[in-house]
């Protein structure tokens, strides 16, 4: 047994020869041709919250071993949920592409590589983006006042909003959209 295989089980591409032989002396030789194909690699990236009309860009998706191209679909979505895809593939660059939805709730999106050739299959990951409802402001106006009385706006009924949130003040729409000069 001049140069026997370490092991018979074979993990990378390659070609083992066999000899059988009888106890008389005879024998016979053949080939045995191992194939073994390298799988098509997946990653769909990290859960994302988005708010309501707001895009979600699918950042740290990727593809990669045997696989040459994509595919996202929307697996799962709320009740009415209106999730949109765009730059959906297939194509190799699942990173570019974007989400949109305005109804909350979780959309799973699947990220599905081609199906290469050879043994190994098409692969698939998920990855979750939640969409929250914007907030709504129901401001009731305080009263007028004669000077030099002050208004405290702190104390102004902005409504039912959401719990967990926080109200800042500015002095202009431009401050409060840029979070820029808060009083």
């Amino acid at each position: 047994e001049v140069n026997a295989l370490a092991s018979t089980v074979i993990s990378t591409t390659t070609t083992v020869y066999v000899r059988y032989e009888l106890a008389s002396g005879c024998f016979v030789t053949g080939t045995i041709n191992v194939v073994v194909d390298l799988p098509a690699e997946v990653e769909a990236g990290n859960a994302q919250s988005i708010c309501a009309g707001a895009t979600a860009t699918l950042t740290g998706s990727s593809i990669g071993g045997t696989a040459t191209s994509g595919t996202w679909t929307i697996t799962t979505s709320p009740a009415g949920g209106d999730g949109a895809l765009t730059g959906a593939g297939p194509d190799n660059s699942p990173a570019d592409a974007t989400f949109t939805a305005t109804v909350p709730g979780a959309y799973t999106l699947t990220l599905t590589t081609n199906d290469p050739t050879g043994a190994c299959g098409a692969l698939t990951d998920v990855v979750v983006v939640t969409v929250t409802a914007q907030p709504t402001l129901a401001i009731v106006q305080p009263t007028a006042v004669c000077s030099p009385t002050a208004v405290d706006v702190t104390t102004v009924a902005l409504g039912e909003l959401p719990t967990g949130g926080t109200a800042t003040y500015y002095g202009t729409m431009a401050d409060a959209t840029n979070e820029v000069n808060a009083l």
